[in-house]
């Protein structure tokens, strides 16, 4: 999802600036370039950098409820300071924007908060250093070694072993 967004925002952009993009996808190739890193390398990385991180800002409030939805949804949580200590426990993911905070969805089921939760919220927060965007990202994006599956996708089916295990498997965002 993410990698195909930014991948057609650098062709797109390639297509239009060849000597701004290039040098800096022959930068990205091979990190000991000899070449100087010029000031429109820079304004491109960080332009692709903001994209990037608009992108995932955009699909992580699409796909999120706000603080009175999951009170809606988790009836035992009933107000917004049970729900500020889940996520200072670890035990829910959430993201504040200005006076809200948003959750993603797949933290919940019909019925409420998801049973095994509690047991990903940790690793999957270590795991993305602590961003609760990054985290949905790591969750939500399809893995080839899952057939195109995602960490949601097993964590519905009540595989939650796996998702620990692959989740043991980051840092800082990254598969190692």
């Amino acid at each position: 999802m993410l990698a195909e967004t930014t991948y057609q925002a650098v062709r797109d952009r390639q297509q239009r600036e060849p000597d701004v993009v290039e040098p800096v996808l022959a930068l990205l190739a091979d990190p000991d370039h000899e070449g100087a890193v010029t000031d429109d390398m820079r304004r491109m990385a960080a332009t692709l950098a903001d994209q990037r991180e608009t992108a995932a800002a955009e699909t992580f409030l699409a796909n999120a409820l706000a603080t009175s939805e999951v009170i809606d949804t988790v009836r035992s949580w009933n107000d917004r300071r049970t729900l500020a200590s889940a996520r200072r426990r670890r035990q829910l993911l959430g993201l504040a924007i200005g006076r809200e905070t948003y959750h993603p969805d797949w933290q919940f089921t019909r019925s409420g908060l998801r049973h095994d939760l509690s047991a990903v919220i940790g690793p999957l927060l270590d795991a993305a250093a602590g961003d609760p965007v990054l985290a949905d990202q790591i969750m939500r994006t399809p893995r080839p070694e899952l057939d195109g599956r995602s960490l949601v996708d097993l964590l519905i089916s009540r595989r939650t072993d796996e998702v620990l295990t692959l989740l043991a498997h980051y840092r800082d965002g990254y598969a190692t």
